[in-house]
């Protein structure tokens, strides 16, 4: 039923977007694309099936004997069953978190909430909210923390982290992007030197979570095996390009994300799930980047183009359409 309303919907969303283009409509379109996505997008995540969902629920049915160990989430589960929360309300839960931060994120960096989720599920909702539930949840809190200040901020990356440990490699970028600030090539240099080091020694790292050798010894294609599909390279690049164009050519906080994320991409290449899902978590703030451009840009051509290459680009996914069908609403 879920993918009956969600392909329609999305097609509205799309022509909605480029109709945003234009400032006077953006301010119209912005708050219904809100309301209509939220409502959207929590309708996907009160789910009783879909990608990972029984490996989820078995987790929320026996957290003694489960095997995520992950304090932030395990505790999250807790505090949902001790109130008598069944696991569809629990998942509706972390939607609404999830909607909270972005929005807090919004408001911050004075984005669109209507434009930045209009993106966000044309793409990152399907693979993170919708597949890899504990991730979307933890870099949400990673970007709430890069858009605050002092101690929040690092309660936020600390709190991300014990949602999913991957991502520490965002809170990695974060920190190291205050590094470009100094003139010293050596310095600049060194976040980027780490990471080539941490591709090469992934499987020492086994004793932050177990399931790193299970995925290092799958010799499957898309985990264990070395990376053989190169889309999210050329995505990356049309990223960086896009983002360059708007900054001058001047390395801002969403020029760096991409060349980080390339260099994450190239040093976990030997472990194609690695690099793919960590390639992905850097790859965070595009929406933003998206929305920013909608609401600062003076080009209309070049808004209007960035907004369509990017909804072209995003409409290649072959995934998409199974990652909407597998999913069956709460109340089916």
């Amino acid at each position: 039923m879920y993918s009956f309303f969600y392909f329609p919907i999305v097609t509205l969303l799309k022509l909605s977007l480029i109709i945003a283009v234009v400032n006077k409509f953006k301010r119209v379109v912005s708050p219904l694309l809100a309301f209509y996505v939220s409502i959207l997008y929590l309708l996907g995540m009160y789910r009783s099936d879909g990608i990972d969902i029984s490996s989820y629920r078995r987790n929320y049915d026996h957290i003694d004997t489960g095997d995520i160990v992950d304090l932030g989430y395990n505790l999250l589960m807790f505090l949902s069953k001790s109130v008598g929360l069944p696991f569809e309300s629990f998942l509706l839960t972390i939607g609404i978190l999830n909607l909270l931060l972005i929005w807090f994120i919004c408001l911050r960096l004075n984005l669109s909430f209507g434009i930045v989720l209009s993106i966000l599920v044309l793409h990152l909702f399907l693979v993170r909210d919708f597949s890899q539930l504990r991730v979307s949840l933890a870099v949400n809190f990673v970007l709430a923390g890069f858009v605050s200040t002092g101690l929040l901020r690092y309660f936020f990356y600390l709190l991300g982290a014990s949602f999913h440990f991957t991502v520490l490699i965002l809170v990695g970028l974060f920190i190291s992007y205050d590094f470009q600030r100094n003139k010293s090539m050596l310095i600049k240099a060194l976040p980027f030197i780490f990471i080539i080091i941490l591709g090469s020694s992934v499987s020492y790292l086994s004793f932050l979570d177990p399931r790193i050798d299970v995925y290092l010894n799958w010799d499957r294609e898309g985990y264990g095996q070395s990376v053989s599909n190169y889309n999210q390279v050329f995505l990356i690049l049309f990223l960086l390009l896009v983002s360059l164009y708007r900054s001058s050519f001047q390395i801002d906080v969403f020029v760096y994300s991409f060349i980080f994320s390339l260099v994450v991409f190239v040093s976990f290449a030997n472990a194609a799930i690695f690099s793919y899902r960590l390639t992905s978590v850097c790859m965070s703030l595009y929406p933003y980047l998206f929305a920013k451009i909608l609401n600062s840009s003076s080009d209309g051509i070049f808004k209007l183009g960035s907004i369509v290459s990017i909804i072209y680009l995003l409409s290649l996914r072959e995934k998409n359409k199974s990652v909407i069908e597998s999913i069956v609403v709460g109340f089916q």
